[in-house]
């Protein structure tokens, strides 16, 4: 099967891509980057290299594929991020219907039911809408929940602070995911056939409070009793700016910590039936967590 994959040598992408070339697939993998090409040949693809944006590249690198995998990343320089997250869920979709394309498997996330209030989840809100206009797919919105290595951004404070925390509390349960299991279910969504037209998949690994996850990475740093800390929105905004973040992202990642507070990131999820995890439980990611803290210490 021949497989056009978006999101170049990023987190998912390369796992994906490994993969699908392991199990004896034609993989052609899209970068913005010239330089990223000789590494995209040694795991077995073929380099598309080109802007996302170009809907003609776009068109071009789909075409002939039985199938696409589209993800958004993200883009630091634009002030309206929610608006480049749709653009890019436009562009896609115009060039899966000109390039004829009948299977998409899309990187969308948990929170995406929400067309507002979810930060920079409600622009895949976005994403999604664009490409269920598609007609003549079968098209399946993989949403992940929150990735274990966004704790990686954390490191910093805890070396420096001796504690963990955003805005919201302790006691807030948040719906995780290892990103391994994300690759897993996006070769598994591209490779067989879709039973329906339209479907939505949520990828999870672990459950846990705020606390508990602090407690589980301490432990495995030798911080044990690591405290979470909660930071009032304006607090943690301006710690986000302070640390080199633009005001309108750190806007958007105050909106995101809003809604993993009050729940709302989560609600379409438990609204499902029972969904099975997979992938590593939180004690794995913290033994890679703590390799990385102590890298650094060094």
């Amino acid at each position: 099967m021949r497989y056009t994959i978006t999101g170049s040598l990023g987190n998912i992408s390369k796992l994906l891509v490994t993969k699908l070339v392991r199990e004896g697939h034609h993989v052609t993998l899209i970068s913005s980057d010239p330089q990223k090409a000789p590494a995209i040949k040694d795991i077995g693809a073929v380099p598309a290299i080109g802007d996302i944006q170009q809907i003609d590249f776009l068109t071009d690198a789909f075409r002939d594929a039985d199938a696409v995998y589209t993800m958004v990343p993200i883009q630091f320089d634009h002030t309206d991020w929610r608006a480049s997250i749709r653009q890019t869920g436009q562009i896609y979709a115009q060039a899966i219907r000109q390039a004829g394309i009948k299977r998409v498997v899309n990187l969308s996330s948990i929170g995406a039911h929400s067309p507002d209030g979810c930060g920079p989840v409600s622009g895949l809100y976005d994403v999604e809408q664009a490409l269920d206009q598609l007609e003549g797919i079968q098209l399946t919105h993989l949403r992940p929940a929150n990735f274990y290595i966004n704790f990686f951004a954390e490191i910093a404070q805890i070396r420096h602070q001796g504690v963990i925390g955003r805005n919201y509390p302790a006691s807030t349960p948040v719906v995780m995911v290892d990103i391994p299991a994300i690759a897993d279910a996006a070769a598994a969504a591209l490779t067989t056939t879709a039973q329906h037209q339209r479907s939505i998949q949520y990828i999870v690994s672990d459950i846990r409070t705020a606390g508990e996850s602090a407690t589980v990475l301490g432990q495995a740093i030798g911080r044990p009793g690591l405290p979470w800390v909660e930071y009032p929105d304006n607090e943690y905004f301006d710690m986000l700016v302070a640390n080199g973040l633009p005001a309108h992202i750190a806007a958007n990642y105050i909106e995101l910590g809003a809604a993993i507070r009050t729940g709302k990131l989560f609600e379409d999820f438990y609204q499902q039936p029972d969904i099975p995890k997979t992938g590593s439980r939180l004690e794995a990611f913290a033994q890679v967590f703590a390799a990385a803290y102590h890298a650094e210490n060094r």
